[in-house]
């Protein structure tokens, strides 16, 4: 590739490309540090559910779950002998790396972003894309957990790479690469369908204008999106619909976009989502703006794969449990467009320049907060919380209470099964400990949830008192409150009636 001519650089060319370097070095190391620490609730019930499989086939056949992506689950199943967590992350890590690297590669390629004399040199191009893609505290952070968001992300710029190296050519042979990895992120993570749904609206407004016969529009369409097409029908029909949904906190859609939006694109959090969420359209109309001065037919991708196909699918998803992790594809595209408007602005003078670098830098500053907590509250600390519970009461078994048994309850379970040292640990659900009195209550909380308060009482007269508190990441993972209960004996009954009438309460 060759590089334009040399316009007003935030940098020159020799540095841009060194700082294209160290930025996708820095990008896969910030990926690696987040994949320490404890597997967080959504990866353990990925385990729970494989366990309870017999070979490999039956992660499509039997377990139609939401919490199930089937090739994180796959690579799941294959890496259970290691047991560990960081090993179970790897290959997520790998793809989150792969996330700016293939960006890098698109921005600088030309034909997505409708380069023309006037547009910023190639590696500049691509040092926008990798800063921004690789510094964007969601994309580090479902860059680096065992779930199918990351291998979703990576699958989609590689469609998007064979589509700009193939043209869309219709007789291309990058279209069998553009089908399978479009088709493979379909089976990573059902957002993948936002890649094709992007694909088929580029190639048909290309093909269009291209005046192909139908013939040749009907054979073109079948070398690149058949297979991509009937993967998605596919999924959909036979795992998709019949899938369970596993529930969770309840998120609206118009604050989630605002944090969407902030998370990505490192601005602030607001509580009014009006804010990040025009900031955010701001750049991308920035980016589109680029591409329609290029005449690029390329907007037709960005503008399905970004609003259009999310907007149509939204609707259909659970009301109410409506999370950033959902839209990450979409995010990923994005931040490619945004990458797109501040290098063109970096192009068309000094004082544009500045201003490009400016964002550009702004906009990494604000994520970089979000990552050093990521990296050091990661997802939770179980296995310390438990571990400082069992050194606190070194003898006799250890009775646990909490304020919800599925989630408590599972990462309890699971911390429990692997350490020996945890062994005289013991969870009570609900209705146990109604009837047998807890040496310990935990209390869990999402972000932006309150703390509970230090010291409080259930309805059975129990007292409860703060010990532990642990703290976890933004958006995976959850903090956890540790009570000692200090009168264990308190209104304690065996009786069925007590049982019904007054079970241990959160303490809210």
């Amino acid at each position: 590739m060759n590089s334009l001519p040399h316009r007003s650089l935030p940098v020159g060319l020799r540095a841009a490309r060194l700082a294209l370097c160290a930025t996708l070095a820095l990008a896969a190391l910030l990926r690696g540090l987040a994949a320490r620490g404890d597997l967080w609730l959504d990866e353990v019930w990925t385990l729970g559910l494989l366990a309870q499989i017999h070979s490999v086939i039956e992660i499509a056949t039997r377990l139609h779950h939401d919490n199930n992506h089937l090739l994180n689950s796959l690579a799941l199943w294959l890496l259970r002998p290691f047991d560990s967590a960081f090993v179970y992350r790897l290959p997520a890590v790998i793809a989150g790396s792969l996330v700016p690297a293939l960006g890098a590669w698109i921005a600088a390629r030309g034909e997505v972003a409708g380069a023309d004399a006037s547009d910023a040199p190639v590696p500049v191009r691509a040092l926008f894309a990798a800063v921004l893609l690789g510094g964007s505290f969601l994309l580090v952070q479902y860059g680096s957990e065992a779930r199918g968001y990351a291998y979703a992300e990576a699958l989609a710029l590689l469609a998007l790479a064979a589509a700009c190296r193939g043209g869309l050519a219709p007789r291309s042979p990058w279209a069998w690469l553009y089908a399978g990895a479009a088709s493979l992120g379909v089976l990573a993570h059902a957002s993948g369908v936002h890649a094709i749904a992007g694909g088929l609206a580029w190639s048909a407004w290309r093909w269009g204008r291209q005046r192909l016969r139908p013939a040749e529009f009907a054979r073109a369409f079948a070398r690149w999106h058949a297979l991509p097409a009937l993967t998605a029908i596919a999924f959909y029909f036979g795992f998709l619909r019949h899938a369970t949904t596993g529930g969770g906190y309840r998120r609206e859609f118009w604050p989630m976009l605002g944090d969407l939006a902030a998370y990505t694109l490192g601005l602030p959090r607001a509580t009014d989502p009006l804010w990040p969420v025009a900031a955010a359209a701001a750049l991308l109309a920035l980016g589109a703006w680029q591409l329609v001065r290029a005449r690029s037919d390329a907007l037709a991708f960005y503008a399905v794969a970004v609003l259009v196909s999310p907007a149509i699918t939204t609707p259909f998803g659970p009301t109410g449990r409506l999370y950033e992790r959902y839209y990450a594809v979409n995010a990923t595209f994005g931040l490619l467009l945004c990458a797109r408007g501040l290098a063109g602005l970096s192009a068309r003078g000094p004082l544009c320049a500045a201003l490009a670098a400016a964002l550009l830098l702004g906009l990494t500053a604000g994520s970089a907060p979000r990552i050093a907590r990521l990296l050091d509250e990661q997802r939770g600390h179980y296995h310390e919380a438990l571990i400082a519970i069992a050194r606190e009461q070194p003898e006799g078994e250890i009775l646990v209470a909490s304020d919800q048994d599925f989630r408590n309850g599972m990462m309890i379970a699971y911390e429990v099964g692997r350490d020996p040292a945890l062994s005289r640990i013991h969870y009570l659900n609900t209705a146990a400990a109604a009837r047998r009195a807890p040496d310990w209550y935990v209390a869990h909380r999402f972000e932006g949830e309150p703390a509970p308060p230090p010291t409080g009482e259930d309805r059975l007269g129990r007292r409860y008192r703060l010990v532990h508190a642990y703290p976890s990441g933004p958006l995976s993972g959850f903090r956890w409150y540790w009570f000692r209960v200090e009168d264990p004996d308190a209104g304690t009954s065996a009786s069925p009636r007590a049982e019904r009438a007054a079970p241990p309460v959160p303490l809210r």
